[in-house]
């Protein structure tokens, strides 16, 4: 039985919905003008499922997920509300999944629909339902990643990191002292930080903090280009001081800029008294402020 066939023989119950997925979605449809649209197609209001529909279907999965899963879900919800999306009138996200029933997603996707809603819903069904198993979750990472390659940079985001998280995999079995520059391992992991970097621009570009972050990280410990990380860190955390979504998710990497930019801000150009009011940020972030630099 394959993956997907599993969604098809659980005799699940539609049920319950993350609080915080709920207020994404209905902050996405209180910025819509609703359009005529036939059933399971495209809409710009957001079903209304309760709390309790979804919870049936993805148990405790939604309010304690995987890091790189509880990321993907932020994207999905900042995307669907980003009055620049391409993919406004796309169906993604959760309450579509529990409102048109996983088993229509699966149908829609057996039969050829490869759009990027039937993608991202199938890849999140098979990721985070309370049936998901480690070969589900497989599928769910290529769907996400054919969803990249079609440009919906939340998959992009999510993609990025898997590719990561291989190319350190790959690190920590062969070590550091047993590579070589044409050794099979070190082709493997420059094509995996490649493929990362090409994702972390696309999310990065459409504003996306914690990409930001991972591309002002890489560059400012590279040893050609600190000032450009330091610009780029700027920029994350520009993003992240708009937008209070992101407190509680980028916050480690809200702090750690902070520090890179007083340590390597000198020899990108930045004054003394501005590389303090970076600093100065840190107790205002903490306590939830909303303060904005000049830049």
């Amino acid at each position: 039985m394959s993956a997907v066939d599993i969604f098809l023989t659980k005799g699940m119950k539609l049920r319950g919905l993350l609080i915080t997925v709920l207020m994404l979605a209905a902050c996405a449809a209180s910025s819509e003008e609703a359009s005529p649209t036939p059933a399971i197609s495209p809409s710009a209001l957001a079903p209304n499922v309760s709390l309790e529909e979804v919870e049936d279907l993805f148990g405790s999965n939604l309010e304690y997920p995987e890091p790189e899963v509880q990321e993907l879900l932020l994207a999905i919800g900042m995307e669907r509300t980003s009055t620049g999306s391409r993919f406004r009138e796309e169906r993604i996200g959760v309450p579509y999944i529990v409102y048109d029933t996983p088993v229509a997603w699966v149908s829609r996707y057996r039969t050829g629909d490869k759009s990027v809603d039937t993608l991202v819903n199938m890849a999140l069904v098979m990721m985070i339902s309370k049936f998901k198993s480690e070969s589900t979750y497989r599928v769910g990472v290529d769907l996400l990643r054919k969803a990249a390659e079609k440009g919906y940079w939340p998959a992009s985001a999510f993609t990025a990191g898997e590719y990561l998280r291989q190319a350190a995999e790959i690190g920590d079995k062969v070590g550091n002292n047993r590579f070589r520059d044409e050794s099979i391992e070190s082709k493997r992991m420059l094509l995996l930080g490649k493929l990362a970097m090409e994702h972390l621009n696309r999310c990065a570009e459409a504003g996306f903090a914690p990409c930001q972050y991972r591309i002002g990280f890489w560059l400012a410990n590279s040893a050609d280009k600190p000032t450009e990380g330091v610009e780029v860190l700027r920029h994350a955390i520009k993003s992240t001081l708009q937008d209070n979504r992101y407190q509680g998710y980028v916050d480690e990497s809200f702090f750690h800029a902070v520090q890179v930019i007083y340590d390597l801000g000198e020899s990108a150009g930045l004054s003394h008294a501005m590389r303090e009011q970076y600093r100065g940020l840190l107790e205002g972030y903490s306590k939830g402020s909303q303060q904005s630099l000049n830049m």
